[in-house]
C-alpha cells in the first residue's frame, strides 16, 4: 500500500519563475514563493531583491503592516492580497546572498513552522489547565507545515514531528492515518499557496487525542498496520 505523506524532506520554496511582487514605497520585492491563510495572515515568504529593500519590505511586515502582494498574470492566488502577521506567533528569516549578484534572498516563517517548537523547548507547550481554573487559556497558534509545490502531501516525519512538539502520542506508522483523519476532521487545513504548498495544523491536544482514541477504538490503527505489512 503507497503511502500517502510522502512528500521530499527537503522543500525548495520556488518555481521556474516568481509567482508575483511585494510592492511598498515604491520598491518593489519579487516574491519566489508565497503561503498565507484564508485572512490574509502571512505563513511564508521567499522574496528576492537588495538588502535595503528586503530589510524595508519585512520590517514593515514585523512592525504589523500590511503588505500588497500583487500575484504574477498566469497564476490565481485564493487569498486577500493585502497580507500581515498570524496573530500570536512571532517571524524568523533565513537571509542569504544570491550567487553572482547584488541582491539577496529572505525566507520568513512563523515560529510555529519549526518542529523544534515544542520539542527542544518544553516551555512552549502549555500544561493542561488546572481544576476549577476560572478563566481559561488563549488559544496556542496553529502550527505550519510545508511540501514542495508538486507534491500533495509532506514529509511524514515532519508532520509526526509537529505531532510531538504538540505531546501527542502515536507509533510511526500512523503516519497516513492521521494525516487523513486530521484532514477530515480540519485538524488539518490546507492553506492558499504559490512556490509551495502550505497546510495549517490546529495545536488542540485534547482534539488530536479524541481522534487517535477513535481510531485505535475502532481498530482502524490495526487494520492499517497489517495493511502495511501485507
Amino acid at each position: 500500500m503507497p503511502s500517502i505523506v510522502h512528500g521530499q524532506p527537503l522543500i525548495t520554496p520556488f518555481m521556474s519563475a516568481f509567482v508575483g511582487a511585494i510592492t511598498a514605497d515604491g520598491q518593489t520585492t519579487r516574491v519566489a514563493a508565497i503561503a498565507a491563510s484564508t485572512q490574509g495572515g502571512i505563513v511564508l515568504l521567499n522574496l528576492v531583491a537588495n538588502d535595503i529593500t528586503l530589510s524595508a519590505t519585512t520590517a514593515r511586515l514585523f512592525k504589523g503592516e500590511k503588505l500588497l502582494f500583487g500575484v504574477a498574470d498566469t497564476l490565481r492566488w485564493d487569498a486577500p492580497s493585502l497580507l500581515g502577521r498570524v496573530e500570536a506567533v512571532s517571524y524568523r528569516q533565513i537571509k542569504a546572498a544570491v550567487p553572482n549578484t547584488r541582491e539577496k534572498n529572505v525566507l520568513v516563517l512563523p515560529h510555529t513552522a519549526d518542529i523544534g517548537e515544542g520539542i527542544t523547548r518544553p516551555d512552549a507547550i502549555e500544561p493542561p489547565a488546572a481544576p476549577g481554573a476560572s478563566a481559561p487559556k488563549a488559544a496556542r497558534p496553529p502550527r505550519f507545515i510545508f511540501a514542495n509545490h508538486d507534491e500533495p502531501a509532506p514529509h511524514a516525519r515532519a508532520f509526526l514531528g509537529h505531532l510531538r512538539a504538540l505531546r501527542v502520542v502515536f507509533l510511526p506508522h500512523w503516519a497516513d492515518l492521521l494525516w487523513t483523519n486530521g484532514l477530515a476532521a480540519n485538524l488539518i487545513t490546507p492553506l492558499p499557496a504559490l512556490g509551495v504548498r502550505a497546510w495549517q495544523i490546529a495545536s488542540d491536544q485534547q482534539h488530536w487525542a479524541q481522534l487517535i482514541s477513535e481510531a485505535v477504538s475502532a481498530r482502524r490503527m490495526a487494520r492499517h498496520a497489517q495493511a502495511l505489512t501485507a
